[in-house]
């Protein structure tokens, strides 16, 4: 499973440094994650990134809270 995800646009400038240090740092430590710069900024696409990364990453790492009373 991995748990942790982090995203830069290419042109978001120091975000995408730190982000590229970050999973190198992970890395280092073998800690589960998913990494990639995208090109352009925070705003590019951003409700395609929405739809097709995000959602589906949240989907199927967060577990839905289930009701004892079922």
């Amino acid at each position: 499973m991995k748990a942790i995800a982090i995203d830069a646009g290419d042109m978001d400038e120091p975000i995408a440094t730190n982000v590229r240090t970050l999973h190198g740092m992970l890395d280092v430590y073998r800690v589960a994650h998913t990494f990639e710069i995208y090109e352009g900024n925070l705003v590019n696409r951003i409700s395609e990134r929405m739809a097709k990364q995000v959602l589906p990453f949240f989907a199927s790492n967060l577990e839905y809270p289930r009701s004892s009373s079922r």
